[in-house]
């Protein structure tokens, strides 16, 4: 759901410097195998916009084990490798691409090693996400019609496509998401991926419940600032600096979409009003007289005994 560069690197010297690390007879077996590997590379780029259509290539036994093991095992240059590519796709602010919720965890294989262990460690093939997402995503979603977005190659719109509706009720706040294009030259076929990769990874009750705490956080802020009613202008202007707070969030930040939403949101002003005037207030403090001749007697009893 967000659109991020590619990790910039040599892939075939990553792929030399791992295999090197290895003992034999899997460093043997890895470099009789480097030029097969390296005309993968090769279809992967060209395939990169539609990965679904890149064909799934027969390996033996040991050359799938030692091309799986690129990743799995742990050597020094594989921790390098991945580190290094890791250190590239740091995204401001640091959360998953694929759902905007959670800070990434660890790497995703676009294409499933189970099925293109020559991609293991292929670093336009690693995407830095968050676990639940990585788990629900697991060796699915990358046949055609394909379910996830992938970051790096899907060009997204700059528009957004994710929105939030929400709506005042007898019951408190209420958030809904939905997801089309506002403008009309926004390509039906992404649309359409943005929707399955939603339902895929079943974000629609994680952004139910985070969209309510963004409403509910912004209306504990404002009644902690006002004690009597605000107008609209105190509103707008309240989310709008909320909104300048998250200006670096990708566009289709659920974030975004509910605060975006709020300037819209009938009874909204109400609401917040409402909350104010149930607001619990401290005690007045008591005026600097009283506190005066409250001293004062306590001085005279004290005299008295």
């Amino acid at each position: 759901m967000r659109s991020e560069p590619p990790p910039s690197r040599d892939v075939c010297a990553d792929l030399v410097s791992i295999s090197n690390g290895k003992n034999d007879p899997r460093r043997k077996r890895l470099r009789q195998l480097r030029p097969h590997i390296r005309k993968r590379f090769l279809d992967y780029w060209v395939c990169r916009n539609a990965l679904e259509a890149l064909p799934r290539r027969a390996w033996s036994d040991l050359a799938e084990d030692a091309l799986e093991h690129c990743y799995t095992g742990d050597t020094i240059a594989r921790r390098a490798v991945l580190t290094g590519i890791m250190e590239q796709i740091q995204p401001d602010p640091n959360i998953c691409p694929y759902c905007l919720l959670r800070q990434p965890t660890s790497l995703d294989h676009f294409l499933p090693k189970d099925f293109f262990p020559e991609f293991s460690v292929l670093a336009w093939n690693l995407v830095y996400v968050c676990d639940p997402c990585n788990r629900k995503k697991g060796n699915r979603f990358v046949v055609a019609p394909r379910d996830v977005i992938n970051p790096y190659f899907d060009e997204m719109p700059d528009t957004a496509l994710l929105h939030a509706d929400v709506r005042v009720t007898a019951g408190g706040i209420g958030v809904r998401f939905s997801i089309a294009a506002t403008d009309p030259e926004v390509p039906a076929a992404i649309v359409d991926l943005m929707r399955r990769h939603y339902a895929a990874l079943s974000l629609e009750k994680d952004y139910f419940r985070e969209g309510a705490a963004v409403v509910s956080d912004l209306v504990n802020a404002i009644t902690s600032q006002h004690r009597v009613p605000i107008d609209q202008g105190q509103l707008d202007a309240a989310i709008d600096n909320r909104m300048r707070e998250w200006s670096n969030y990708p566009i289709n930040s659920y974030r975004v979409a509910v605060i975006e939403a709020l300037e819209l949101s009938p009874g909204f002003l109400g609401y917040v009003n409402d909350r104010i005037a149930a607001a619990p207030r401290p005690p007045r403090a008591r005026p600097l007289r009283d506190l005066a001749a409250l001293r004062a007697a306590a001085a005279a009893r004290a005299a008295a005994l």
